[in-house]
């Protein structure tokens, strides 16, 4: 027998081995020691083989088995590899995606067991094992808790034994009542089979109330839950609002864990310790041992991509991982996707729509008609002020960081551009000036280089300036500027829960308060700046910019009272905000558009990029693709989006109504690029593309 071997940092695939009669196939998922030269390493068996292309005396056996469980089981390996196979990326590095770094540590033993100090151990670790283990205490919580040199010595010396009994555990839940909307929704979830659901809720529906009871519904059957959120900035407050209501803390699951926490968190949950995980998109690559709902919450949103040399969808994977242990997958959001959308009216997914507030009405949205040169409304000067005099505080979104998004001469039209990417540079605070793409800064330029003849003049506005004209608006009044510049993703939280008992503040932020925040005391929102995303050239900016609105909208009125949102723009006849009102007639206008020129969710796109510099990409526009079937293929083309510290971009893009030709088209010229490229062009995939411009 011979078994495939996944090794971390060394291949995109994985190596042979012969089994050695260690390995059947009850030992698919298993840590194992193999040789590798004249060293030894650990590795990870992902497939077992009778025979192999490879010459059978050159193959090398397996070492050694390191734990007496699987640290990924078969199942999981089947969804890693469905996964793997269907976006075109690695095996090798999705699977070690879904392992903690500390997990692939050899001399690193994880044994699945709870301990509890030997109360007949004389030895002299005796006393610290009481203070490390008093009671029943599983080993993931002492690895997090306890240092690990120590940790092995109590086990090894026995100061701390196998305990006999495992600790239970009881919680008292405190859901609050649904209202009838709402009770509709989940016993609707509830009484169908395991299948796909799309919750189409608007903001501040109560969508937490309802994935509380049908989270409390699988505990009650002795299950697993995994509620994902698209930014690890929204986790510390769904964790906190979940726990409110189940009576304890869900696990949390996350790139920013440290290394230790990761491990633990991640061994809870693949052992059914951790009965409610509250993760990213790597959160779903975690193996759950009972897992009984995946609640994918803003599932329209495009963090849920994973993008780079691992491209894939967490979203569409979750739905995969639902099918594949025929559990219910509930898809949540106020502004659902297109993809998910027209997936419910294939009768794909089951649409459930909540269009009641939990605890107030509709927010009231205004349009304010800009004038020249304006950055605020003066007609919106004291009604903000009106507010903050009320002890409430208001919110002023703008869509872009920074002071001023373009440095220009007023004289000769020239603008002052990243060298790296030609994207313009943004001027900062202290006279930085930075490009956002290339994250990198450059000397402050005065003067024009093109004319010598007049000195650069910012033009637009990002969040450093808008707080700027706040504090000097409203100097009585705190203000507050949240964006990526001043802010991580995780305290971006901890800073709205801190408003609670503050005084009426001034919220300046970035597409970073958007989603899911809760913000009490706040019933006014202001939009600084809507044209800016009205006229791109992306054919899904349109809905990008929808969803945008409706979710800082939501951020207004949460509570009791009316919330008032004034959206600021010059182009008041744009038919996106007749949609705003009108949610459902303006999905249609998008996908009928989507239809008639063969745009996705109804043609399949992927997408391949090749990056290198000017000479190594030369010739690819003069490059003849093999012909395929009946997909439409555009390409080799330059992609200025990808174009980043002076290494150029191209891409090909293959789109077809049916997947399975897609797919069959995409792999030809996958292929025939490969054989074709520069050896140091670096090639990516990325199979239902979201990149479109």
């Amino acid at each position: 027998m011979y078994c495939d071997i996944i090794l971390k940092n060394f291949t995109q695939q994985p190596l042979t081995y012969q089994s050695n009669d260690l390995i059947d196939s009850n030992k698919i998922g298993y840590r194992v020691i193999i040789p590798f030269g004249k060293n030894e390493k650990l590795g990870i068996v992902f497939k077992l083989a009778s025979e192999t292309s490879l010459n059978p005396t050159s193959i090398k056996p397996c070492v050694s088995i390191c734990d007496d469980y699987p640290l990924i089981p078969k199942n999981h390996i089947v969804f890693l590899e469905k996964i793997a196979r269907y976006y075109h990326i690695s095996i090798n590095e999705l699977t070690l995606l879904a392992i903690p770094k500390h997990a692939m540590d050899a001399s690193l033993k994880m044994p699945h067991q709870f301990f509890i100090h030997n109360p007949f151990s004389a030895n002299k670790y005796h006393t610290q094992a009481k203070k490390v283990a008093p009671n029943a205490t599983h080993w993931s919580t002492l690895y997090q808790k306890t240092n690990r040199t120590l940790l092995d010595t109590l086990i090894q010396s026995q100061a701390i034994i196998e305990a006999k009994h495992q600790p239970s555990k009881t919680h008292d839940s405190k859901l609050e009542p649904l209202n009838p909307e709402q009770q509709t929704v989940v016993s609707s979830i509830l009484a169908s089979s395991p299948s796909t659901h799309l919750i189409w809720g608007i903001t501040g529906c109560g969508k937490t109330e309802m994935y509380a009871h049908l989270i409390q519904h699988v505990l009650n059957q002795k299950q697993q839950v995994l509620l994902m959120v698209p930014e690890i900035a929204l986790t510390p407050q769904t964790v906190a609002k979940i726990a409110s209501r189940i009576g304890f803390e869900p696990t949390p699951i996350h790139s920013q864990l440290s290394p230790k926490m990761r491990l633990s968190n991640w061994h809870k949950a693949r052992h059914g310790l951790a009965k409610v995980i509250v993760g990213t998109r790597s959160a779903l690559l975690t193996p759950i041992q009972n897992l009984g709902m995946i609640i994918i919450d803003e599932e329209h949103d495009d963090s849920y991509r994973q993008d780079g040399s691992i491209s894939f969808s967490a979203r569409d994977s979750g739905v995969l991982l639902g099918n594949l242990l025929n559990i219910p997958v509930i898809l949540g959001s106020a502004t659902p996707s297109l993809e998910s959308l027209l997936n419910a009216q294939k009768d794909k997914y089951t649409l459930h729509e909540v269009r009641k507030r939990y605890y107030s009405g509709h927010p009231k949205i205004s349009l304010v008609q800009l004038k020249k040169n304006e950055v605020i409304s003066e007609t919106l000067i004291s009604r903000i002020q009106d507010q903050l005099s009320a002890n409430q505080h208001v919110m002023l979104y703008i869509g872009k960081r920074g002071y001023s998004r373009l440095m220009a001469c007023h004289q000769c039209g020239f603008q002052l551009r990243c060298n790296g990417c030609d994207r313009p540079f943004v001027q900062h605070l202290g006279n930085q000036l930075k490009c956002h793409h290339c994250d990198v800064s450059e000397p402050w330029v005065q003067d024009c280089p093109k004319c010598h003849q007049a000195e650069l003049s910012p033009y637009g506005a990002g969040s450093q300036k808008i707080a700027e004209l706040a504090e000097t608006y409203w100097p009585q009044h705190p203000c507050i500027r949240l964006d990526s510049d001043n802010s991580s993703k995780l305290n971006v939280s901890e800073q709205l829960l801190a408003l609670e008992n503050a005084p009426a503040t001034i919220i300046v932020g970035t597409q970073m308060i958007t989603k899911g925040h809760d913000i009490g005391r706040l019933n006014t929102v202001v939009v600084v700046n809507i044209d800016q995303g009205l006229f791109a050239i992306d054919f899904r900016a349109e809905e990008k910019l929808f969803a945008e609105l409706v979710q800082v909208s939501g951020r207004s009125g949460r509570r009791q009272e009316t919330g008032h949102v004034y959206l600021q723009t010059r182009s008041p006849d744009h038919s996106i905000f007749a949609g705003l009102s009108d949610p459902l007639t303006f999905y249609q206008h998008i996908l009928s558009q989507r239809q008639s020129f063969k745009l996705p969710p109804y043609d399949h796109l992927s997408c391949i990029f090749l990056f290198g510099s000017e000479k190594q990409l030369s010739g690819l526009t003069s490059l003849i693709l093999p012909t395929v079937n009946d997909s439409t293929v555009l390409g080799p083309m330059p992609f200025p989006a990808g174009k980043r510290k002076n290494i150029l971009c191209y891409k090909v893009m293959i789109s077809n109504i049916c997947r399975i030709k897609r797919d069959r088209s995409f792999t030809t010229i996958k292929t025939f690029l490969c054989q074709k490229k520069h050896a140091r062009v670096r090639i990516t995939y990325q199979v239902d593309s979201h990149l479109s411009t």
